[in-house]
């Protein structure tokens, strides 16, 4: 079974400039809760997994969601700092139904006593996984070339370049929902501090595509989905 990847600096990365646009306008011991679906596929199925995360400018000691009409809450794990508070279910509760339409609510406790109560609406609606049309290293020209099919209801996309390791040695800006290529030369924008190839690497391409909620809140992601390729190796002639 697949193994979902959470990069939350992607997360982040799309949604963090509305909180310091808003930062002054904001009352003390607030936070912001978002639930998002996120689908990969695996073999022949495609997985579902919903995911909560809670943001706050005050520290947080303790953050909950629970859907609403049901008793049983979650607890969110805490990120350095405890600002941040974020649910990653485990591979085993991934499903191959699609979450339906609910309210969740977050219950936060801060590190000053006070409460908070936070809900978010999550739409049944999803993006499946980028379909690649190709993927592979262009030897003559010395780059990766990536094509994919468009997915009408993306907003945008980020293309990461994995080793087999898992580490990210590449990540590319934030692209438009009407992009659907990329050529990655070792030249190219995006690679990460001394990480540039020198030849004989081997990567993964992930597309990572990206649905804003209808109705923009602070958090304004539905969903997101995830595609992988199969293992590129980089070729120096």
């Amino acid at each position: 079974m697949i193994k979902f990847k959470f990069n939350l600096s992607l997360i982040l990365f799309l949604s963090v400039s509305i909180f310091f646009s808003c930062r002054e306008e904001e009352t003390p011991s607030q936070a912001w809760g978002d639930v998002l679906i996120r689908s990969a596929q695996s073999g022949d199925s495609i997985l579902y997994g919903v995911y909560y995360y809670i943001f706050s400018w005050e520290k947080i000691s303790k953050a909950t969601v629970y859907k609403d009409g049901e008793n049983s809450k979650i607890e969110l794990d805490s990120l350095k700092g405890r600002y941040n508070y974020i649910y990653i279910p485990d591979s085993s509760d991934l499903k191959t139904s699609k979450p339906r339409r609910a309210k969740y609510i977050f219950n936060v406790e801060f590190d000053n006593g006070e409460k908070f109560e936070s809900y978010d609406i999550l739409d049944s609606i999803s993006l499946l996984p980028t379909v690649f049309k190709e993927c592979f290293f262009d030897r003559e020209n010395q780059r990766i070339i990536i094509d994919w099919q468009l997915n009408a209801l993306a907003d945008q996309y980020i293309v990461v370049l994995e080793r087999e390791n898992k580490e990210i040695v590449f990540q590319s800006e934030t692209l438009n929902a009407n992009q659907t290529y990329l050529w990655i030369s070792s030249n190219s924008y995006g690679w990460y501090k001394n990480k540039q190839p020198v030849g004989g690497e081997q990567y993964k391409v992930l597309i990572t595509a990206y649905q804003y909620e209808p109705i923009p809140t602070y958090f304004d992601l539905q969903s997101v989905s995830e595609a992988e390729s199969g293992i590129i190796e980089w070729i120096v002639n």
